[in-house]
């Protein structure tokens, strides 16, 4: 028997030992086999095509989630800033009407003075 060492070969041997029978079914075996490869090697390209558009499916969904966050954070700093602001202010107006209040009070301090004053020249006007 000769040595196969080639698809041509192999059928030779086989349609030398069953006729041209055996010579079509080693034929069609092989080019089975062939296209099944051929199927599995073009769907693991597939595959690996697929696997490709998932990331870029994948990278485009971070792409907006980063955008999103960045324009939260912007909306968030904004208000941060707004809050510190009207703080800074209602601080200065808080410090304002302390100021008068401690103006008033020592107004008041003085005029109870004056008519405590009073009130003893009234007194001292009365028994006299």
């Amino acid at each position: 028997m000769p040595e196969a060492t080639t698809t041509l070969a192999i059928a030779e041997a086989a349609g030398a030992k069953f006729g041209l029978v055996g010579y079509v079914v080693v034929l069609v075996i092989i080019g089975l086999g062939t296209a099944i490869y051929w199927m599995l090697a073009r769907n693991q390209q597939r595959m690996s095509g697929a696997d490709a558009d998932g990331q870029i499916q994948a990278l485009s969904v971070y792409k907006e989630m980063l955008k999103a966050e960045r324009e939260a954070r912007v909306a968030a700093e904004t208000r941060a800033d707004q809050f510190a602001r009207e703080l800074r202010d209602a601080l200065q107006q808080l410090g304002e009407l302390r100021g008068q209040l401690q103006a008033m009070t020592a107004e008041l301090a003085r005029v109870r003075q004056e008519l405590e004053l009073m009130r003893g020249q009234i007194d001292g006007n009365n028994h006299g």
